[in-house]
């Protein structure tokens, strides 16, 4: 990127995004999601080029069709992962999970009718309120959180065929609960990873990073006292102010602490928070 504001694809360092959210990567190719431009696009880290793979860079409006990737007006794609060949859209202008196949580029809504709420059942009728960060874990289920409801919903496209939701009860309900689902609460959720028994879940609104036990939909705080600040030290003194993003890599969570503009931290093996010291 060469922190210009536009959509221009080319070598690496002139390319242009407008407001770039979720990454996901494979080998050598980071896939983007360039929210601002509503459009996914591929960087070759080898080759050293930015592609666009989908959208037109045009918002999408209303209930948007599918078609060939470069041909879709796409609608604020937020975040995306990877299962397979296909990379799965966080597409939370439209209030829908997309599908884009890597082979044949075709993208396409494959979770949700558009309309805003939080309704489970098939992925055809569900209804989910601005999904803005998704995650898969090994079975190629989908975990993803919907700010608007301050809820965690999960989208199983093969055994089950069913979306459900771990937390949230209703649009625009929230809270800051721990304990079982059925009274667990959050607000306004946006960044999710998956790492063995449990979703790992940025509570932005919170100011704190939260789990859920994905067998036994149990809600309990990680880290944060809630009070937005700034603070290291151990878990349950630690201070973040609107975190959004964060990733799990062994026994460390990174946290995108965005109104700290810093990235923090987690060692859950030693039980505090650090600030990240990046030396460049």
């Amino acid at each position: 990127g060469s922190g210009n504001d536009g959509i221009r694809d080319g070598v690496m360092e002139q390319a242009e995004f407008a407001g770039p959210q979720g990454i996901a990567v494979r080998g050598e190719t980071l896939f983007v999601a360039d929210t601002q431009n509503h459009a996914i696009r591929a960087v070759d880290l080898e080759v050293g080029i930015v592609e666009t793979i989908a959208g037109n860079g045009i918002r999408g409006v209303g209930r948007i069709e599918g078609g060939e990737g470069l041909s879709v007006s796409l609608r604020s794609p937020w975040d995306i992962t990877l299962v397979g060949q296909d990379l799965f859209i966080a597409m939370a202008g439209c209030h829908q999970i997309w599908k884009l196949g890597l082979g044949d580029r075709v993208v396409q809504a494959i979770v949700g009718t558009g309309e805003e709420n939080i309704v489970d059942g098939p992925p055809e009728q569900a209804l989910l309120a601005q999904p803005s960060g998704i995650t898969s874990d090994e079975e190629g289920v989908l975990y993803f959180t919907d700010p608007e409801a301050s809820a965690v919903r999960s989208a199983d496209l093969k055994s089950m065929h069913e979306v459900n939701s771990l937390v949230g009860d209703g649009l625009f309900n929230f809270g800051c609960i721990d304990g079982p689902h059925t009274i667990a609460k959050l607000q306004h959720p946006m960044g999710i990873d998956v790492d063995g028994d449990f979703a790992y879940i940025t509570d932005t609104y919170n100011n704190k990073v939260r789990r859920i036990g994905l067998d036994t939909w149990h809600v309990s705080t990680v880290a944060g006292t809630g009070i937005p600040a700034w603070t290291d030290g151990p878990l349950g003194d630690s201070a973040f102010y609107a975190p959004t993003g964060l990733s799990v890599s062994g026994d460390e969570i990174y946290v995108a602490d965005t109104n700290n503009h810093m990235i923090r931290v987690i060692d859950m093996k030693k039980g505090i928070v650090r600030t990240l010291d990046v030396d460049f």
